[in-house]
C-alpha cells in the first residue's frame, strides 16, 4: 500500500460474538472534534453485557496536515490512535481525493467493513463516502444536515456524501441551518 502508513496494530477482541468493524474515515480537526464521542459511545457500548463487540479503528487522511495538531487533538480528547495515516497532504481538491481514494481502497478492501463512517463536509468525508459506496458499503455520515445550498461552495459539494449514505446524525432537523 504505497504511501499509506500503518500506526497502530489490530487489539485482539475478546472473544464475544458477533464482532461488529466499523470505520471512521477523518482527516481535518473539526472532524477530530465529532470522532471524539462517538469513540467514547463505541467504548461504552463495548463495556454493556450481551452487546455485539464494535471493533472501531480510525483512517486519518491527513487532509490537514500538521501532524503535530493533530496528535495534540488525539491526546487531549482521548481519540484512539488511527489505524492508517494516508498523508496525502496539501494539493488541489482533484489531486487530494485522488491521493484518498488511492490510498483508502485498499485499506478497505483488505478488511471487512460493516459500517464505515465520515463526519462533516470535507474532502475525506467525499472521498470515504464515495469509496464506500463503490465498495457497496454501509455510510454513516455524522453531521449530515447541515446546507448553505451554495453550490459554488467545497463544503456544499462534498455535503453530498449523505446521497451515499445509508444513516445520517443531523446537528438539527432538515432544513437550511448555515
Amino acid at each position: 500500500m504505497t504511501g499509506v502508513r500503518r500506526t497502530m496494530k489490530s487489539t485482539d477482541s475478546p472473544s464475544r460474538i458477533p464482532i461488529r468493524r466499523w470505520v471512521s474515515v477523518v482527516g481535518a480537526r473539526p472532524q477530530f472534534v465529532k470522532l471524539a464521542p462517538v469513540c467514547r459511545a463505541i467504548e461504552s457500548h463495548n463495556h454493556t453485557v450481551g452487546s455485539p463487540l464494535i471493533e472501531h479503528f480510525i483512517i486519518n487522511t491527513g487532509q490537514h496536515y500538521d501532524r503535530e495538531v493533530a496528535e495534540l487533538l488525539f491526546v487531549q480528547m482521548g481519540i484512539p490512535e488511527p489505524r492508517y495515516n494516508l498523508a496525502v497532504g496539501s494539493g488541489s481538491h482533484g489531486t487530494q481525493l485522488a491521493r484518498m481514494l488511492a490510498r483508502m481502497e485498499p485499506v478497505l478492501t483488505a478488511n471487512h467493513i460493516d459500517w464505515l463512517i465520515v463526519y462533516g463536509d470535507t474532502n475525506s468525508t467525499i472521498a470515504g463516502a464515495l469509496l464506500a459506496s463503490r465498495l457497496h458499503l454501509p455510510v454513516a455520515h455524522v453531521e449530515a444536515g447541515c446546507r448553505s445550498w451554495d453550490m459554488k461552495m467545497p463544503e456544499e459539494q462534498n455535503r453530498i456524501a449523505g446521497a451515499f449514505g445509508s444513516g445520517f446524525a443531523e446537528p438539527a432537523p432538515r432544513r437550511n441551518c448555515c
